[in-house]
This record gives structure tokens, sequence and C-alpha cells, in this order.
């Protein structure tokens, strides 16, 4: 009886009766005023996003397999001032296609206030940052 479900549940959505649910948030870089400057003018961080499961993070900034390949990217996603993710652009779920998103699974995380902040690295040119709040929400 439960792999007939399955089975109806997956039927669903592939003919897109069901819709699933992504957990995404986008995550906006800002980068200094002006190159290689010491000084660099925050993001405006909203109100905290409440968030639980499986959340992906993307940024706006993308490249190609080229860059990904040539390490002209390093991404760091910090949770609370606490390094938890970099990539230099491969992405982590398909390694062959090139992206800096963070597949977080806010269960491993204490429910309640958090930020996250995300540093861009490019090795030719300004980094960015970009910070989101959160409150994690898993009735743990």
């Amino acid at each position: 009886m439960k792999r007939i479900f399955i089975l109806v549940a997956a039927i669903l959505l592939v003919f897109g009766y069901v819709q699933a649910k992504e957990n995404i948030i986008d995550i906006y870089l800002v980068a200094p005023h002006k190159y290689n400057a010491p000084m660099r003018r925050l993001p405006i961080v909203s109100a905290p996003k409440e968030v639980s499961g499986v959340v992906i993070f993307r940024v706006d900034r993308q490249a190609t397999q080229e860059e990904v390949e040539n390490n002209k990217y390093l991404v760091e996603y910090f949770l609370d001032d606490q390094l938890i993710y970099k990539t230099n652009g491969e992405n982590e779920v398909k390694p062959k296609s090139p992206s800096f998103d963070l597949n977080l699974d806010t269960t491993q995380y204490s429910d309640g206030q958090h930020k996250l902040t995300v540093n861009f690295w490019d090795k030719t040119g300004p980094s960015a940052i970009g910070m989101e709040n959160l409150f994690i929400k898993n009735n743990k």
C-alpha cells in the first residue's frame, strides 16, 4: 500500500498536479564603493526570515565552468560567525554544474535567531558581502 501511495505521488508530481515546495532564499551581494577599498558598505538586512528543513541559499553571482576550474572565485558561508561551507563554485549536489549555492539543513542548528553572512572573493577583482537574518523554527 505504501509503495502505491509513493508511486501515485511521484506521478502527480511529474505531471504537475502537485507543486513541490522549494525553500530558496536569494542573497544579494554588495561590493565595495571603490576597487580595493578597505571599507565596504554593508547590505541592508531585512527582518529575520523564518526557515525550517533544508533551505537553498543563492548568491546573485554566477560563474562559468572555466572560472570554477581556474579557482577564480571563493564563496564562504558563515552562520553566527562560524564558517559552515565554502566553495569555488562547484555545485555540491550536481558536481558538473557551477553554483555558489548552499543547501543548509536547518535541523543541524538550534532554533532561534541566527545571522548568515556570505563572503564572495573574486581573485582578480573586488570582493563582496551579503547578509541575511534568519529565524530557525524546527520545533525541536
